[in-house]
């Protein structure tokens, strides 16, 4: 053992050359097993050293092919890598530090990093701590929180974020650092330009009155603007709500699934809806939904843009009202309504009335020449008044309207001119005159009946004073005759004499009627306002009926509430009224009584006359008043009159400011009543 301790110690130093030169000099004096156990120890010897040694270059190999990697990589990746010793000085500088500070390596090696890479603060500009100082000093490694200004040899600005980690000996003491810096220039810009984008974003969504949400894919708010707030709640207490919980119930389905869809496919969707307000109004909506992908374009959110439709509703809600109210009115105009277009000569659009009154269909309408409605004598007048439509703004013509079985209708038709998107169109609109032109045909000849009539009542007024004369004295010789005057008369004679006198005062008594009515046709009678009792005229009157009523053998009955009644009127026409009506009563009465009674009632007077005669019909009561009618038209009838003496009454007492009102019951009697005003208007 002592033996192979020297050979490990000292000697082992010397190699096998220097263990075989001892073997020689001790061979004398060893034993040859003895040589033999040296000569193995010294071969393995060798062997061990050679395989040490082996090792060695082996590792340093693998060292070396590491730094070159480690160099290779560092000068190879995008972040700017520098190295220095212990004092600070440059020992290394990869590809992208010398494009960042614009120092070549070569130029930088040795330098301070302080001078190749110089740093300030952002906003003052000041230069910054080396790094390396606080790696030095502190002895661990430092990394920066905040970016800072890189000005580069040649001045460019870029904004960095940087590292620094120390370098360490065998003995732990610093021998140098490495210091590692990233370009964050485009990253700040995007950041910067983000933030912008945010703000905008937020700047718009908070004033517009759309609602703009982003929802997760379950539906639930991340973010609501502003304007929620206006119908359902502060965007802060939307927060992961979910958005259907305000969705009308009968519209969540619906809404759900466009929703799904929109995740599922990537697609855009369209949604009205109905939204549940917080003061729980329901507002229509109409509600965009489009897909936000992630940086794989995947959907990962949802944004919705809703506007609330409330007043285009009300509005398309009148438009089609107006629309609604427009074609009804159109399809209900007595008339024609067609809208024309010159460029092509087609009817663009017309009213059903149109076709009624031409008789062709809505498909012959489209293809035919409008000039295919009128008759082909009246084409070129229709024709030239179309062209001054269009040159000067409007036109109207009376034309006929030819149907498709050649039925020919009168119109009246206006046509306007106006533009629709830039096209020269008319507007027609005609109304059929076929009832004006019969009504002024029977104007016309209702002129010509009104000439007639005025020439007949002046030949009745002329007639009237030319019989009178006659007639007057007709009556005056029969009276003379009568009583004797002109000598004595037999019987049979004065009973001839009675019937002239009575004829004569009967015929009077008809051309009085007809003079009567010719004034207040031509409104020339006139009125005599004077006061007088009304007792005395319902004398008069009683003692003038007095041989009829002995005659038929009647009671004429008068009665007055206020016997000293007075009136303020014209007493020949009120006289002849009453005469008028008591007469009838008297005349269609064969037995019983005629009544005449007269009663004030506040400024009116009311003359009842009462009779208990045939009566009136239901039927012939709306004729009763009506000039030259009688109830018994006929040609056999038993009462006399020439049917103007109730036209006559009734025109004089409205002359009078009064009326007359009858009641009857055919077969029970009749009841005239006169109203007049106590002083005449």
């Amino acid at each position: 053992m002592n033996g192979q301790c020297a050979l490990s110690g000292p000697l082992a130093d010397h190699g096998p050359l220097f263990a075989t030169s001892v073997l020689a000099d001790v061979d004398d004096r060893v034993p040859a097993e003895l040589l033999i156990g040296f000569a193995i120890m010294g071969v393995l010897t060798a062997v061990v050293l050679f395989i040490s040694s082996w090792r060695r270059r082996h590792d340093l190999a693998r060292v070396r092919i590491r730094e070159q990697w480690l160099v290779t990589m560092l000068r190879s990746i995008g972040d700017g890598v520098i190295a220095t010793d212990a004092a600070g000085r440059i020992t290394f500088m990869n590809s992208a530090a010398q494009e960042f500070t614009g120092w070549k390596e070569q130029e930088a090696e040795h330098k301070p990093l302080v001078k190749v890479f110089q740093t300030f603060d952002r906003k003052e500009r000041k230069p910054t701590e080396n790094p390396i100082d606080i790696v030095v000093r502190e002895g661990r490694a430092s990394t920066a929180i905040e970016p800072v200004l890189l000005i580069a040899r040649d001045g460019a600005e870029r904004t960095v974020l940087s590292s620094a980690s120390p370098i360490r000996s065998e003995n732990e003491s610093v021998a140098g650092v490495v210091f590692v810096f990233h370009d964050v220039t485009q990253r700040e810009l995007a950041e910067s330009a983000l933030q912008a984008s945010q703000e905008m974003f937020r700047l718009i969504t908070n004033h517009i009155s759309e609602l703009v949400a982003v929802l997760d894919l379950e539906g639930r708010f991340l973010y609501a603007s502003q304007s929620h707030a206006t119908l359902l709640a502060p965007p802060r207490e939307l927060y992961l709500r979910s958005c259907f919980d305000v969705v009308h119930p009968e519209d969540r389905k619906r809404l759900r699934g466009l929703f799904a869809q929109t995740v599922r496919t990537g697609c855009e969707n369209r949604a009205p809806f109905r939204l549940l307000a917080a003061d729980g109004q329901v507002v229509p909506m109409d509600s965009v939904i489009t897909p936000i992908r992630d940086e794989n374009g995947k959907v990962d959110k949802v944004l919705s843009v809703s506007r609330d439709i409330s007043a285009r509703q009300r509005a398309e809600d009148r438009v089609r009202h107006e629309m609604e109210f427009s074609d009804t009115l159109i399809k209900s105009m007595p008339g024609i309504f067609y809208l024309y277009e010159g460029a092509t000569r087609k009817i663009l659009r017309w009213n059903k009335n149109l076709e009624t009154v031409t008789g062709y269909s809505a498909e012959e309408f489209e293809t035919l020449d409008p000039l295919t409605y009128f008759p082909d004598d009246e084409k070129p007048i229709v024709h030239e008044r179309m062209l001054k439509c269009f040159a000067e703004g409007s036109a109207d013509i009376e034309v006929n309207l030819l149907a498709k079985d050649g039925r020919r209708t009168p119109f009246y038709v206006t046509g306007y001119r106006l533009e629709i998107e830039g096209r020269p169109c008319m507007l027609g609109i005609g109304i059929d005159i076929t009832a004006r032109l019969a009504g002024e045909e029977a104007l016309r000849a209702n002129e010509r009946l009104q000439e007639l009539d005025r020439l007949k009542s002046e030949f009745l007024a002329t007639m009237s004073h030319e019989l009178r004369t006659p007639l007057n004295s007709i009556i005056g010789f029969t009276g003379i005759l009568r009583q004797g005057l002109a000598g004595p008369m037999n019987d049979e004679q004065k009973k001839q004499l009675t019937m002239v006198h009575s004829s004569a005062r009967h015929l009077l008594g008809l051309i009085n009627d007809l003079l009567d009515l010719s004034r207040i046709e031509s409104g020339k009678m006139e009125l005599f306002a004077e006061e007088f009792a009304v007792t005395d005229l319902i004398g008069e009157i009683a003692q003038s009926l007095a041989p009829q009523v002995e005659q038929k053998k009647l009671r004429f009955e008068t009665f007055i509430d206020q016997p000293g009644l007075r009136m303020l009127t014209d007493r020949k026409k009120c006289f002849q009224i009453l005469l008028n009506l008591a007469n009838n009563a008297v005349k269609f009465t064969d037995s019983g009584r005629v009544a005449l009674q007269v009663s004030s009632k506040a400024d009116t007077i009311h003359f009842d006359v009462t009779d208990t005669g045939i009566g009136i019909k239901d039927e012939n009561m709306p004729h009763l008043f009506e000039a030259f009618r009688q109830v018994d038209g006929s040609a056999r009838r038993v009462y006399e009159g020439t049917g103007l003496g109730l036209y006559l009454s009734k025109q004089l007492a409205r002359m009078l400011g009064g009326t007359i009102i009858v009641e009857s019951e055919f077969g029970i009697g009749s009841r005239f009543t006169l109203v007049l005003p106590q002083k005449l208007p």
